[in-house]
């Protein structure tokens, strides 16, 4: 890892690269989840061959720290801008016109305990990602309502 670090803080602003080295940070600190997500890969795969960009999807756990990681450590700065619709709508009882650009900066929304539970407690929350959000929990907390790291 040291002898790769100069390597990875070059190839920072490529988003593969700061996920990647975002995950090998959050993995090295937190002893735990590393061993639990080595035991999910090993008890998955027999071999190598096994392991491709379908068969990865299984692999519930990894999603959930790949999911926590790129929460914490945005791939992206900035906000999601979005365009508001026809006829305008309303926000936090303002109304605000059509066409009106707006967005939410990630990174306050990503660490703000209105939104997650333990907005700062990264090994403790990867296992909330395993749940799914219904219908009837979409807008509650630590539902994946507020996760959009590639700006969706």
């Amino acid at each position: 890892m040291v002898s790769n670090a100069f390597l990875l803080m070059l190839g920072c602003p490529e988003t593969s690269a700061t996920a990647l080295s975002a995950v090998i940070y959050f993995l090295t600190s937190h002893p735990v989840v590393l061993s639990k997500l080595t035991h999910e890969v090993l008890s998955t795969f027999q071999t190598e061959e096994e392991i491709n960009i379908n068969s990865v999807q299984n692999l519930a756990y990894m999603l959930a720290v790949l999911d926590e990681t790129l929460r914490l450590n945005l791939p992206l700065p900035g906000s999601s801008p979005r365009v508001v619709r026809k006829g305008g709508d309303t926000f936090n009882g303002l109304f605000v016109p059509e066409g009106t650009v707006m967005g939410i900066p990630q990174w306050p929304m990503y660490h703000n305990s209105q939104n997650f539970t333990l907005p700062e407690s990264s090994a403790a929350r990867s296992t909330s990602w395993l749940i799914q959000p219904t219908a009837a929990t979409f807008h509650h907390l630590d539902d994946n309502c507020w996760y959009h790291p590639y700006h969706r």
